[in-house]
């Protein structure tokens, strides 16, 4: 549950200790998005068809799942086989693949909430917001290259070493499996 006016007394709370003075509120938006840290992709039962979030087809970070929602009805507007099976098949082999892809992502969600402490998380945007726009695009688009992902780590780390170096040993005995 989103405790609407809560939410709101804090964030004027922050505002009047950074000094700012709020004339009025424009307009809110609500809601939470899906931030996985590690786990399985989802899966439908079978003879179903999972598409959208339910499918695991968003980003993991940003938790924003318009983009992949357009690329998923792109894509299916070219299948040549409608029958349920097929796009069963198809649903599931997409969102698999694209479950495999955020890989990097859901590493980087680890760093900031298992690595960072609550009150620090801050520093981890702070260091990501100060890289060069086209990097950040690529981030949002899902689309990093190798440079771009060691990119991100180098500089001072935003969260303490040993704690980050705890989250990256899972990807190194996946990567050996």
């Amino acid at each position: 549950e989103i405790d609407d006016a809560a939410t709101h007394r804090e964030i004027l709370a922050y505002a009047a200790r950074q000094g700012w003075d709020v004339a009025e509120v424009g307009r809110s938006e609500r809601g939470s998005l899906s931030i996985p840290l590690d786990g399985r992709a989802p899966e439908a039962e079978p003879g179903m068809t999972f598409s959208g979030a339910r499918a695991g087809l968003f980003h993991a970070t940003t938790g924003y799942s318009l983009p992949e929602a357009a690329r998923f009805a792109e894509a299916f507007s070219g299948l040549r086989d409608f029958s349920g099976a097929a796009v069963s098949v198809w649903a599931r082999e997409r969102a698999q693949r694209h479950w495999r892809q955020q890989g990097f992502f859901r590493l980087l969600n680890r760093l900031m909430f298992r690595a960072a402490a609550p009150n620090e998380r801050y520093k981890v945007l702070e260091s990501f917001y100060r890289r060069e726009d086209p990097l950040i695009a690529r981030f949002y688009a899902s689309r990093l290259t190798a440079l771009d992902r060691l990119r991100l780590f180098t500089g001072a780390p935003p969260v303490p070493v040993a704690r980050a170096i705890r989250q990256l040993i899972p990807c190194f005995k996946t990567a050996q499996s």
